[in-house]
């Protein structure tokens, strides 16, 4: 496998989701974190990599249109962050997945069952939606 070292310079500062001040914000931040993920899945990208460090609780809430039609509200307070796993995922003729991706605290069951049975698997877009699950939990416990 052949990679670049890329680094990202963004004004959007963000903070650990164990910082959220209440169950309300926490949930906000993942569920917008969730619906930049759906942007990404609309250009025809995975992600591959949810996990508690990727999903981030913004600083200080942002004006975004993409959260207004989710939410009644365009004021943004979570994001995902770290792509450097994300994949094309065409609609057809999906390959199972030579080697895993992710982080194993937040990796879906199914795609874990696998990995220990050293079988290849397809990484499907449910098995990131269960990772945001995965990450509401364990910031519930950190909290």
């Amino acid at each position: 496998e052949i990679r670049d070292h890329v680094r990202t310079i963004m004004t959007t500062i963000g903070k650990p989701l164990h910082d959220a001040d209440s169950p309300k914000t926490l949930i906000r931040a993942i569920l917008h974190a969730m619906i930049g993920y759906y942007n990404l899945l609309e250009r025809g990208w995975k992600h591959r990599d949810v996990s508690v460090g990727n999903v981030l609780l913004l600083k200080t809430p942002e004006k975004r249109d993409a959260v207004t039609t989710c939410t009644k509200s365009n004021v943004c307070m979570g994001m995902l962050i770290d792509g450097d796993q994300a994949v094309n995922w065409p609609q057809n003729n999906i390959p199972p997945e030579k080697r895993r991706s992710g982080t194993p605290q937040f990796m879906s069951t199914h795609i874990l069952a696998a990995w220990v049975r050293g079988k290849e698997q397809v990484h499907t877009v449910l098995d990131d939606l269960e990772s945001f699950v995965w990450v509401l939990i364990w910031s519930v416990m950190r909290i």
